[in-house]
């Protein structure tokens, strides 16, 4: 007998694609690619199967070309078609997004065990054409709307026609949306999308998939063959910087906030391009630790190019008045003032000024503080924010003059470490009164603070200014509740290192909302943690504690969160993310993974100083200590 014939597989695709390349690198089976102008004008007799990937964007519909996939879907062949506009049931309308979509695997059909009925899937920003589905179809995956959960799809699995998204039809598998370029979107969780990528790939070509398929990215957790470093890590996450263009001119005209959430079908994800004081603040600092672990003059000119933007008349309104000091949050909306991101643009100023042994640019963190406290409350706390068309001097009198009744360790616990590092470093006690008085209301109503996204982030909030306070004071009070908020975020650590979302009662602003600003938590007991707004602080928390107390107790915590940072630090030849962090992880699928239904901050942001600055400096500031702490 001859040797067995490989399949022979029409593929039609506008560009090489992760699905494509999949399909052309496998050794059973042969693939000829075709544009839709050969498409039409083929033998569809010659070929086994076929594979149609269209795209929302350049196609142009024809009767030629719905006439050509009617002849292929009648051959009773193997194929896949990517439905397009116009054609296979889908009308020519523009496509919806999926940003806020959830795909969900129906179990209509048995797949491998790594996917199960109501397992929650996510495709992105995606683009989807809704379908009218023959009467015979089998749906795999639907799309769901303002979904509450983490995971797993919740109640009756119930759908209808127009939710389809990939379905079978006879020999047919119908794609609804854009599916060729998995790897590169970054769908997630991988390994559920692998197992749909594997069905395809059997129902192509009636065999298994011996190869591996592309990820997209991977970390330490994942890749079993990669090794890291602390050195290393911070290394990395310093090269982010540059390599996905955040610096602005070397840091002369600030850094770019990062990279929003979206991911669009083709890889590509959209820049935030908005200047903020915190973000240039806390890149600002990493490059002056660069400069101190790695003797790097560069970073040196780089850090104080930044400390420059930050301190001219870009970011402070410098000539006098009743705004003097007001520090802008950014440049677009530089008729706003939020204390906290405030703080974390001078905190690094006045670390700077402390590990330098210089002044420079004291003085304007100084006055920045005095506009903060002629707008702070009785109670040594401020309001969310303060817009400057609503300040005048009765409005000023009046916030000075009543509590704000604020206590949020996301809104005021950092202005408060501020007003106390500046006390420490200047000795100014009007500011060490009220970093004192605005801890202690904070404190007077904890655990039930005014939460922002978590319990668990306000924990990691209090971290850093509970130790300027009893740096400031060295009272047993101050030493005491520390040690109790550390404590209490104990409850929520995870053999990983990480630290997970919980809120207790559900208190906090964003908890449980759809299209606003949306904590990642859908319950208690998500195996989630939030990179962004919680565990992103500790590295950075955790050092400083330990530079104050001199406890060995939050070195080693350091030392934990830093492992766990390390081995979640995401490793891809897409430069815009790779050594960064992204703020939704998943610690059983050691992947980006979590509720997308934030407006603007999914679980793929990156925020060039929120995240990947702090944590960068916090590590630094690790590798650092036996240098850094004779400054305490």
């Amino acid at each position: 007998m001859g040797a067995k014939m490989n399949k022979k597989i029409l593929i039609c695709s506008s560009d090489v694609c992760d699905l494509t390349e999949l399909f052309k690198s496998s050794p059973t089976i042969t693939c000829v690619s075709m544009n839709w102008d050969t498409l039409i004008s083929c033998d569809i007799n010659e070929y086994d199967a076929f594979v149609i990937l269209g795209y929302s964007h350049g196609f142009s519909y024809s009767f030629s070309i719905q006439e050509k996939l009617n002849q292929i879907t009648k051959t009773g062949k193997p194929s896949v078609i990517q439905v397009l506009p116009g054609i296979c049931g889908v009308a020519d309308t523009d496509p919806v997004s999926t940003r806020f979509m959830r795909l969900v695997y129906t179990g209509s059909l048995e797949m491998t065990k790594s996917i199960e009925k109501g397992d929650l899937l996510d495709d992105q920003n995606n683009t989807y054409y809704p379908a009218v589905p023959g009467s015979d179809s089998i749906p795999l995956l639907v799309y769901k709307d303002k979904v509450m959960a983490h995971n797993k799809f919740k109640g009756n699995l119930k759908f209808t026609p127009a939710e389809y998204a990939l379905w079978k039809e006879n020999s047919v598998i119908y794609c609804a949306f854009d599916i060729s370029n998995f790897a590169k979107a970054r769908f997630s969780p991988i390994s559920k999308w692998q197992a749909i990528i594997e069905y395809i790939f059997a129902h192509i070509t009636n065999s298994e998939l011996n190869q591996n398929i592309p990820t997209g990215y991977s970390n330490i957790f994942t890749d079993q063959s990669s090794t890291g470093s602390l050195d290393k890590c911070f290394d990395n996450a310093l090269n982010w910087f540059t390599a996905a263009d955040i610096l602005i001119e070397n840091g002369k005209k600030g850094v770019y906030e990062g990279f929003a959430t979206e991911i669009d079908s083709d890889g590509s994800q959209k820049k935030a391009v908005e200047i903020r004081n915190d973000c240039c603040g806390e890149v600002m600092l990493t490059y002056f630790i660069d400069s101190l672990l790695n003797n790097n003059s560069e970073s040196k000119a780089i850090s104080d190019n930044i400390s420059d933007f930050i301190f001219s008349e870009m970011f402070i309104n410098q000539p006098g008045g009743l705004l003097h000091g007001m520090m802008k949050w950014s440049l677009k909306s530089a008729h706003i003032c939020y204390q906290d991101d405030v703080a974390r643009a001078i905190i690094p100023q006045m670390l700077k000024c402390r590990y330098s042994g210089t002044n420079t640019y004291l003085s304007e963190c100084t006055e920045a503080l005095e506009f903060l406290y002629k707008t702070t409350g009785t109670d040594g706390l401020r309001r969310n924010r303060t817009e400057n068309q609503d300040l005048n001097v009765e409005e000023i009198s009046h916030l000075s003059s009543h509590p704000a009744e604020n206590p949020s360790a996301h809104y005021t616990g950092y202005y408060s470490g501020a007003l106390l590092l500046n006390y420490t470093i200047t000795g100014n006690e009007k500011f060490r009164d009220m970093g004192i008085k605005g801890l202690e209301s904070i404190m007077e109503a904890y655990p039930d603070t005014k939460r922002c996204q978590s319990e668990t982030q306000e924990l990691c909030r209090l971290i850093l200014p509970l130790a300027l306070l009893y740096e400031a004071t060295g009272q047993k009070e101050h030493h005491d509740m520390l040690y109790k908020v550390v404590n209490d975020l104990k409850r929520f650590h995870h053999e990983s290192g990480a630290y997970l979302e919980w809120d207790t009662g559900y208190q906090s602003r964003y908890s449980r909302t759809t299209s606003d600003e949306c904590s990642i938590l859908t319950k208690n007991g998500d195996p989630v943690a939030d990179l962004l707004y919680t565990i992103n602080w500790l590295p950075f928390n955790f050092i400083q504690a330990y530079f104050i107390t001199k406890d060995e107790l939050f070195h080693e915590l350091w030392a934990s969160i830093s492992e766990f940072m390390m081995n979640s630090q995401i490793i891809s030849e897409n430069s815009d993310v790779n050594g960064a962090w992204a703020r939704g992880w998943d610690i059983e699928l050691n992947e980006i993974f979590a509720l997308p239904n934030d407006v603007g901050w999914g679980p793929w942001c990156i925020e060039s100083g929120w995240t990947v600055a702090e944590i960068a400096s916090g590590i630094g500031m690790g590798l650092l200590k036996d240098k850094l702490i004779k400054f305490y």
